[in-house]
């Protein structure tokens, strides 16, 4: 939010970090409530269920997590690359 609020031009990278990074990780926390439940893990019965088809959806929304992984890749590249490199002779 404070990017945001202030215009900082990096918001929008802040923001798909943010968005990739929790639902990666929300994914994996869910994937193993799911194993340790087992079989019940998958039963509508149990909330765990829910929780991991819900996980899995954030990775969906507002851009795969495919897509933010190149956005932020470019971001890095534009930001951090040093420009062409020499060729050899």
């Amino acid at each position: 939010g404070e990017l945001l609020a202030h215009r900082h031009v990096d918001a929008v990278h802040a923001t798909n970090m943010a968005k990739y990074f929790s639902s990666v990780v929300a994914e994996r926390a869910a994937s193993s409530a799911v194993q340790v439940f087992g079989a019940n893990g998958c039963w509508e019965g149990y909330p765990v269920e829910r929780l991991y088809r819900e996980a899995k959806i954030l990775q969906i929304i507002e851009g795969t997590n495919e897509m933010q992984q190149m956005l932020l890749a470019d971001h890095a590249l534009k930001t951090f690359s040093a420009g062409p490199t020499p060729t050899p002779h």
